[in-house]
């Protein structure tokens, strides 16, 4: 018997703490973010574009422009973060400790349902290259998902 609530509570645990870690990470992706109209980057309009390659339309009004480092180590957000990334072909590891320039957008369209919030776009460039790139809500069912762009490996 005292297994099973083991069990349970671990999974009980595991439910709580993963919009944790989410929380964590979007709040982490976001701190710092500036409008991007008051820096003129040209990589925002590749952001956009390569958001719109993929299906999605971003509010370019809502563009927000953050510079970023991206850990030296890998904390557990961060590793699940990359592991999330991975699944589309990107991965972090390569550019640890190296400055790197977010764009965050709000998608003007999305099939998501109402419940999730405002859906934002984030791509990641370091120089101008982009390595990263997902979709989140910070709704109370909010989620977080990599945006396509890259064959993902097997």
């Amino acid at each position: 018997m005292s297994h099973l609530v083991s069990y349970r509570l671990s999974h009980c645990l595991y439910f709580l703490a993963a919009p944790l870690l989410l929380v964590l990470l979007l709040a982490a992706i976001f701190r710092g973010a500036r409008p991007a109209a008051a820096l003129p980057d040209e990589r925002a309009a590749a952001a956009q574009a390569f958001l719109a390659g993929c299906g999605w339309k971003a509010d370019p009004a809502s563009c927000e422009r953050a510079e970023v480092v991206i850990p030296e180590r890998f904390g557990e957000v961060y590793r699940q973060y990359n592991e999330l990334l991975r699944r589309q072909g990107y991965d972090l590891t390569p550019y640890r400790g190296r400055r790197a320039v977010r764009f965050t957008f709000t998608l003007a369209e999305h099939p998501f349902p109402e419940e999730v919030g405002p859906v934002h776009a984030n791509v990641l460039f370091v120089g101008d290259e982009i390595v990263a790139a997902d979709l989140c809500s910070v709704g109370i069912n909010g989620f977080m998902e990599a945006i396509g762009g890259r064959p993902a490996e097997p």
